[in-house]
């Protein structure tokens, strides 16, 4: 087994040892290893922002379903049986009257008074 990675020398496949036949700089020996060694290289990564990614998908469609059908406030406990979880945002701010603002892409909240939150789309239409 010759594999020299700086110089792009490979002589076996990189995840399942076969002898490689073709171009000099080749590590794998077909499409399913060379996605069998990346898939494999990135799954910790995608366990760990997999769940994170949910539920900013989660809170994203509730908060944007609100907003389609003309809300633009309800009550946070009621959004929680949707789903949407307060503590996943994509950015936060404090805005010039003080209050914390946050962000799920392009839909903003921020809670207005206990127990209750108001929400609008900052950019514009939604392309569905």
């Amino acid at each position: 087994m010759i594999l020299k990675t700086n110089d792009m020398i490979h002589e076996d496949c990189m995840q399942c040892g076969a002898r490689l036949l073709g171009r000099s700089d080749k590590k794998f020996c077909d499409d399913g290893c060379r996605n069998s060694y990346h898939n494999k290289r990135n799954s910790n990564a995608s366990r760990v922002a997999r769940p994170v990614h949910r539920n900013l998908r989660l809170n994203y469609t509730v908060l944007s379903e609100m907003i389609d059908s003309g809300h633009d406030q309800a009550v946070l406990e009621e959004l929680t049986l949707y789903g949407f979880t307060e503590e996943y945002h994509t950015s936060s701010y404090v805005n010039d009257e003080g209050n914390l603002v946050k962000n799920v892409y392009d839909v903003q909240y921020r809670i207005v008074k206990k127990g209750r939150i108001q929400f609008r789309r900052i950019s514009g239409k939604r392309k569905d």
